[in-house]
């Protein structure tokens, strides 16, 4: 039969608990400091609004308890006509959206937006976008100029087909770019007129809540893997018996039975041996009548 020491069977024991607590400490977290706020991402509503190119742009950002709530009053704040959503998104922890608004409302949708409850970040953000930095008007009125002479020239008989066809080539050049500053005018004047503002609202996680979740998973974890030490020592041990028993079954001896047995065995020349018993010492018994013989002869 299998048997440990006691010493050994603490040290056993020791381990077992101090590897599931350490377990249940890496899983759950709980040395690490509690954060008031979830991770969120909002690469992608960030990345729009970098690349958005109106004059006026806003960014509110809250930090609230009940997100379906300030989505309400969000919505209510922004609720006009003219309102473009141009992104919204909701993913677990957070709200983002991405909205475009007259600037004649501008003043009216930014006071109810500060008045919700949770604002943590308001930045406003006004300059002109470098693509309007040129003169759009005199560009436009200059290629305008080109293309009326390039259509003179085609009138004149004295020009030949080759030259005929480099200045219906250039004349469509001249009217591509002539679209694109119209375009590039017209949103110039879009992004005057309209303000882009940019809203995130995050859900709060108390210190409190965080922790409770914490303690509970860590001692979920380390209740588990107790269990699973204890049941995998039980087998340990069951496999151990087993397997004794089959030695035994088997008539194959321990190291402990062989020492012994070999110390009762002789060995003879010719391979031939006999259990030898253990020397005991002999004593020889005097009986008082054969002593006082020997003393009456002496």
């Amino acid at each position: 039969m299998i048997s440990l020491r006691k010493s050994t069977q603490y040290i056993i024991i020791i381990l077992i608990f101090a590897l599931s607590i350490y377990i249940g400490l890496r899983n759950s977290n709980l040395l690490k400091d509690t954060g008031k706020v979830i991770k969120t991402d909002t690469s992608k509503t960030d990345e729009m609004f970098q690349k958005e190119l109106n004059y006026k742009k806003i960014r509110l950002v809250y930090y609230v308890d009940n997100i379906p709530e300030t989505i309400a009053q969000i919505n209510e704040s922004l609720k006009h006509e003219e309102t473009v959503t141009k992104f919204s998104e909701t993913k677990s922890g957070h709200y983002t959206t991405l909205s475009e608004i007259p600037g004649t409302e501008f003043q009216q949708v930014i006071k109810n937006l500060r008045e919700i409850d949770g604002l943590k970040e308001d930045i406003v953000k006004t300059e002109k976008p470098s693509v309007f930095d040129i003169n759009v008007e005199d560009h436009i009125s200059n290629k305008k100029l080109a293309k009326v002479q390039i259509q003179e020239r085609m009138k004149s008989s004295r020009i030949s087909q080759e030259e005929s066809e480099r200045l219906i080539s250039q004349l469509d050049r001249v009217q591509t770019s002539i679209d694109s500053l119209n375009k590039l005018k017209s949103l110039d004047e879009h992004n005057v007129k309209n303000d882009l503002i940019y809203l995130t609202v995050i859900k709060n996680i108390r210190s409190s809540e965080s922790t409770r979740n914490k303690v509970k998973t860590f001692v979920t974890t380390t209740i588990l893997f107790l269990a699973i030490f204890t049941v995998g020592l039980i087998l340990l041990y069951l496999l151990m018996v087993l397997l004794f028993k089959l030695i035994t079954v088997l008539g194959i001896r321990t190291a402990k039975e062989g020492s012994s047995s070999y110390y009762n065995y002789r060995y003879y020349r010719k391979g031939h041996g006999r259990y030898r018993r253990p020397y005991s010492r002999s004593t020889k018994r005097i009986n008082k009548s054969d002593k006082d013989k020997s003393k009456r002869r002496e």
